[in-house]
């Protein structure tokens, strides 16, 4: 996949060599987000215009948020997070990859959600000469039935027991399966595991691994203790955690980002007067901390025990 990124366009060309490979990349982004690597950082929350496109005349145009940035994911590059605005994008990138959906078909669709029209004459030719298609109109796009919150927890507890089945049957293991996966799969994965995945992804080398766990919506807040103890915690990861008030009211977790020397100094100072005195104490004497911090800590300790600094 060629990635080119047209900021001043707010565009962003996805060019792949077959319409397999741009099936495959919409079949990852229909999990909710995407993961691309840019030479240029984008201050979320930026909106873009994705075109998508194939040699053999496959095009397909829809918008995503820039929703979160990675420094250092690769040398010289910035590990970018998408989320497309409309949740159906992803589904009609697959229907129009696999030839059952047409521009005519899902146009209304798209210029409800603003995104640019799709498909080009090369699509035409190439349906004029495919005979399934001579055989029949083309079908419209698949679209996805209402859920409720009862109906998606069902479906997530039998997707969960089906699992257990497989796995007491030897059918699957978890950290097989995980480990025969690049980081972007497993970032998609960490955003809807289970609890058994989790605890193995928490111990994953990759910040953005790390990010999609925090993504997570049942994240429990020692699952997030240890993400942040993880010493493959980046900046950007802990920054995450941060900005979560609820995670932060945990004595544990806001202990544990103000001690973590990756955590940006002026976060740090932020949540340091809200420590419990007996937990300044050791940041006052310098047990690892750094310098600026170890000076705060020393007046805010001298404060509360009624010392003069």
């Amino acid at each position: 996949m060629m990635v080119r990124l047209r900021q001043a366009d707010q565009e962003l060309d996805l060019a792949f060599a077959a319409r397999a490979d741009a099936r495959a990349f919409f079949t990852g982004a229909a999990q909710g987000a995407f993961l691309l690597h840019l030479d240029t950082p984008l201050a979320p929350p930026t909106r873009l215009t994705v075109r998508t496109a194939t040699q053999d005349g496959f095009s397909y145009d829809f918008q995503a948020d820039a929703v979160q940035v990675l420094a250092g994911a690769q040398p010289g590059l910035y590990g970018v997070v998408f989320q497309p605005v409309d949740g159906d994008a992803a589904t009609r990138g697959i229907a129009i990859a696999d030839g059952v959906a047409t521009p005519e078909a899902t146009s209304d669709a798209d210029r409800t959600t603003g995104i640019a029209p799709y498909g080009s004459p090369a699509d035409d030719d190439a349906a004029a000469e495919a005979p399934a298609m001579q055989a029949a109109p083309p079908e419209p796009a698949p679209t996805k039935p209402a859920t409720t919150l009862a109906q998606r927890a069902a479906a997530r507890r039998k997707d969960a027991r089906e699992t257990g089945e497989a796995e007491s049957r030897g059918e699957l293991s978890p950290m097989f399966r995980i480990k025969k996966m690049n980081p972007n799969e497993r970032f998609r994965l960490a955003m809807r595991a289970s609890r058994t995945e989790r605890q193995i992804l928490i111990r994953d080398s990759a910040p953005q691994v790390l990010l999609g766990l925090l993504s997570h919506p049942q994240l429990e807040d020692q699952e997030v203790l240890d993400v942040a103890k993880s010493r493959y915690a980046s900046a950007g990861v802990l920054q995450r955690i941060a900005d979560n008030g609820k995670w932060m009211g945990n004595p544990e977790i806001r202990l544990t980002i103000v001690k973590n020397p990756k955590t940006a100094p002026q976060v740090a100072l932020k949540f340091l007067p809200q420590l419990r005195t007996n937990e300044l104490r050791p940041l006052a004497r310098g047990d690892g901390a750094r310098e600026a911090l170890r000076k705060a800590a020393l007046k805010l300790y001298l404060g509360r025990i009624g010392k003069p600094p």
